[in-house]
C-alpha cells in the first residue's frame, strides 16, 4: 500500500471513521460513521487528496460531489451543488458495500 494511503486511512481512523476498500487498495477508499458515506481518493504524490460525498446513481447527480474534506464527504449533498432533483443516499454503509460490484474490506 502507498504511504498516502496509509496516511489517508489514519486520518480518517483518528476521525472515528471505518475505512472499507478493495482488497488490493490502490488509490481509492470510503469512509463511514457507520451511516453516512463517503469517498476519499489519492493517486498522486504531489497532489492533495479528494474527497467526494456518495450516493445512488441519478441522472442529475451522478454518484456523490466533489467536496473539500473528508467530514464534508459524509454530507447530504454541499450547499453549492445545484438542487434540481432528489439526491438519494444509501441506507448506511452496508447498503453500499452490498452492492458493490468487487467484495470490499475494512482497513
Amino acid at each position: 500500500m502507498a504511504p498516502d494511503m496509509q496516511n489517508l486511512i489514519n486520518q480518517a481512523k483518528a476521525q472515528g471513521l471505518t475505512v472499507y476498500g478493495p482488497e488490493n487498495l490502490t488509490t481509492y477508499m470510503w469512509v463511514t460513521d457507520g451511516h453516512r458515506l463517503g469517498y476519499c481518493q489519492h493517486g498522486n504524490p504531489f497532489r492533495p487528496p479528494e474527497f467526494a460525498t456518495v450516493h445512488k446513481p441519478c441522472k442529475h447527480a451522478g454518484t456523490g460531489y466533489r467536496v473539500e474534506t473528508m467530514a464534508e464527504s459524509l454530507s447530504h449533498r454541499p450547499q453549492w451543488a445545484a438542487n434540481n432533483g432528489p439526491v438519494i443516499k444509501y441506507k448506511d454503509a452496508a447498503e453500499f458495500i452490498a452492492k458493490y460490484w468487487q467484495p470490499l474490506i475494512q482497513y
